[in-house]
């Protein structure tokens, strides 16, 4: 009848072990969990900034590729301007070669 009293009570602390262990390890599951959760929602913070500040390069990008098209027409013009006031300034100094030209023989 000892024994049977000394195993209950045996027993009996193992249980109370046991179930001091399995306290102390749902406090930890449940704060490791709540830490989970706070990573978790961090993550998408993160992943919200990333996105945002992707988005906000491509459209940087963007513009600066829409600005270089929109300014291309317009450096063309420019050249092409350019271009016909030389040929129009070459065209009058070969006139005037011409004329100089022209008064030369007439005056030999």
């Amino acid at each position: 009848m000892c024994e049977n009293i000394d195993n209950e009570l045996f027993v009996g602390q193992k249980l109370a072990e046991l179930a001091e262990v399995l306290d102390v390890r749902e406090k930890k599951l449940v704060e490791v969990s709540h830490e989970n959760m706070d990573l978790i929602e961090t993550n998408n913070d993160f992943r919200k900034q990333v996105s945002h500040t992707s988005h906000k390069h491509v459209t940087l990008e963007c513009d600066k590729c829409h600005t270089s098209v929109t300014h291309t027409p317009i450096r063309m013009f420019c050249v092409k301007r350019r271009r016909r006031r030389l040929i129009s300034k070459s065209s009058f100094s070969r006139q005037c070669v011409g004329r100089i030209r022209d008064t030369c023989s007439q005056l030999t």
